[in-house]
């Protein structure tokens, strides 16, 4: 029962910012990333690898439009809006 409350408690409104995932990748990053996950599974396939298996992450990333590790660089990809160049001005 406690794991249970535990998970309510994070999944609240109150922890949702940490949830919060923005789109980091942009169009052209989507597509490489897709096309790029097909060739690696490929190329799995052809060796008789495990390997392959790699090529998921690209495919997922940018199935979803958010990678892990743009996030931890703060890289973005996608087109800025009008919106977020404003305030880009004011800082």
């Amino acid at each position: 029962m406690l794991p249970t409350l535990c998970l309510l408690n994070i999944l609240s409104c109150e922890h949702k910012e940490a949830f919060d995932m923005k789109f980091n990748v942009g169009t052209l990053d989507r597509a490489i990333r897709f096309v790029l996950g097909v060739v690696i599974i490929g190329t799995g396939f052809y060796y008789q690898s495990w390997w392959g298996a790699i090529g998921l992450i690209p495919i997922l990333t940018g199935f979803v439009g958010w990678c892990p590790a743009y996030a931890v660089f703060n890289i973005d990809s996608g087109v800025k809006s009008a919106e977020s160049e404003e305030k880009a001005e004011f800082l």
